[in-house]
């Protein structure tokens, strides 16, 4: 089968606020700020949280599918959509519904099933044998990254940035639960 779980923005969100944690630029295109300019330094995570916007992918055909799946998992699904959404980190009072769209296909009313795995696996195989760009040393298929990334990570375990550590310590404190670091799972600060 094929899965694809992605923002429809020129980059996921987290993104844009790691480089804000960080302190590092990002490419004109990925955010604008309340008044539709350019955003190339986030300030800090505060404003990106209320101020910043992500920019749709591929211009004009973005802003169509940003709409076509904001209307899926919003208004279709009978969940808030866009300015309606309770921000899951502006808002810790009110509960964040979040709606989603799946959709499933038998592939078998289009082709045989053994004949598309076969082609499937052509496929995939075709597209990792094309030569990478120049830069990069190899062609990944979408999701590949995440799955290479949750695998090294279920191994070595999950970097936690020093401001999550410190919200979640703050959570613990406030829930009267123990706090528990590196030797119990949350990883390495990072």
């Amino acid at each position: 089968g094929f899965t694809i779980d992605m923002a429809t923005s020129e980059v996921a969100y987290g993104k844009i606020i790691a480089a804000g944690r960080a302190g590092k630029t990002i490419p004109v295109g990925w955010a604008v700020d309340q008044d539709g300019n350019p955003v190339t330094h986030p300030s800090n995570v505060e404003s990106i949280l209320s101020r910043y916007s992500a920019l749709p992918m591929s211009g004009p055909k973005g802003y169509g599918l940003a709409t076509m799946i904001e209307w899926m998992c919003g208004v279709m699904a009978g969940m808030p959509w866009g300015p309606h959404i309770v921000r899951k980190f502006d808002d810790f009072d009110h509960r964040a519904p979040i709606g989603h769209y799946v959709q499933a296909l038998d592939v078998s009313a289009f082709i045989p099933i053994d004949l598309y795995r076969q082609q499937v696996d052509q496929f995939c195989a075709e597209l990792k044998a094309v030569p990478p760009a120049p830069g990069f040393s190899e062609v990944m298929l979408p999701g590949e990254p995440e799955l290479r990334t949750a695998a090294h990570r279920a191994q070595a375990g999950c970097p936690i940035p020093s401001d999550q550590v410190q919200l979640l310590r703050r959570l613990a404190d406030d829930l009267g639960v123990p706090f528990w670091r590196l030797s119990h799972g949350l990883g390495s600060v990072a």
